[in-house]
């Protein structure tokens, strides 16, 4: 059977574009070889942010690229041959992060930032998934004085050129707010337009249900083989081959091989991330946090999921660095997390998002 478009990869990308696709009267099938958001978006960061109108720069001070070098830093862990593999593609962007070139890229990513809350908040209506939203927004948190005030004229400039707002926090109101944390930080930025996802995964499953009531298939098979035929596409898979006058490749990590055998040559490359969970033991619940020891990291309230009860604070990194690897387990954990007040302990952490069981 033959449709418009097949689209690859049930992720977020992949299922917001064969919503948008089914919404608008196209004939969609959407596959993946597991049920959609059960990989890569399974395990973001739970933030729909509205604020991150800059995109991540590769470092660029001597002094940060001179301590990655002996391999030992928590927020930077490479491997050498990965670095060999891709230096292409990292001197690219390393190039494209100097100034001159980043304040172009800031303007054209900020255009697609600027409507995310807005493109998501119809989808989320259809889906009846507004119990998985918050509208509170995050902490990002400063140990730094100078780095604090760094950020909020980076704040200031983003709430003028790109409607961001936001509320500068210093020490004593960041302590009323969050009495949790360890007093000496020097304060924070609260983000106030970004949305949270209590459940990333369910929110993708439930975009997918959406998708499918608007009459889009969904198709759970692994893809063999992507091929043109004629003037249109065929897609084999495990469990048969199928039609298409377009294919949409959203499969995220994966996208750069199955591109390649297409002839498309994209610089790209994956930038792995990791998650660790914390519960408070006096409290109960759960809260996932990546344990670099860095000048600032993301706070904000976690929401109910999967049955599981609220919790104080969820902590994630959120510093711009490149990691292009696994963090290796338990390297300098118990030392790196010294923002939070005792009765915290370290759940069990893994590549993918782990329960943490109080």
């Amino acid at each position: 059977m033959s449709r418009q478009t097949v689209v690859l990869g049930a992720g977020m990308i992949g299922v917001s574009i064969a919503w948008h696709l089914a919404r608008r009267g196209r004939s969609v099938l959407l596959i993946d070889r597991r049920p959609p958001g059960q990989e890569t978006s399974y395990g973001n960061g739970g933030l729909i942010q509205r604020e991150a109108v800059r995109p991540y720069t590769f470092p660029r001070e001597f002094g940060k690229l001179l301590s990655a070098l002996p391999n030992r830093r928590v927020d930077i862990r490479y491997r050498l041959s990965g670095m060999l593999q891709f230096a292409g593609a990292l001197y690219g962007y390393w190039r494209y992060s100097a100034p001159r070139h980043y304040e172009r890229i800031v303007a054209e990513y900020a255009s697609l930032i600027m409507l995310s809350t807005q493109e998501h908040a119809p989808m989320i209506e259809a889906a009846g998934a507004a119990g998985l939203i918050g509208k509170e927004g995050w902490l990002e948190v400063h140990r730094s004085q100078a780095e604090l005030e760094r950020r909020q004229r980076e704040a200031e400039d983003a709430a003028v050129r790109f409607g961001v707002t936001h509320e500068a926090l210093d020490a004593a109101a960041l302590a009323r707010l969050e009495p949790e944390l360890k007093p000496g930080l020097a304060g924070a930025i609260h983000w106030t337009n970004a949305w949270s996802v209590a459940d990333p995964g369910g929110l993708v499953a439930a975009y997918a249900e959406s998708y499918k009531r608007q009459g889009g298939e969904f198709l759970q098979a692994n893809v063999e083989r992507v091929s043109q035929a004629g003037q249109g596409w065929r897609i084999e898979t495990d469990s048969g081959s199928h039609e298409a006058d377009e294919v949409v490749v959203a499969l995220g990590p994966w996208s750069g091989g199955w591109l390649r055998d297409l002839g498309y040559r994209l610089p790209a490359f994956v930038k792995r991330g990791y998650h660790m969970h914390y519960g408070a033991e006096r409290r109960g619940g759960c809260g996932t946090g990546s344990p670099t020891p860095t000048s600032a990291i993301s706070l904000r309230r976690c929401a109910p999921a999967s049955g599981l009860p609220r919790a104080p604070s969820w902590l994630a990194s959120m510093r711009p660095l490149l990691k292009v690897s696994w963090m290796p387990p338990n390297a300098g954990l118990e030392s790196s997390i010294p923002l939070l007040a005792s009765g915290w302990r370290r759940c069990r952490g893994r590549a993918r998002v782990p329960v943490c069981r109080t």
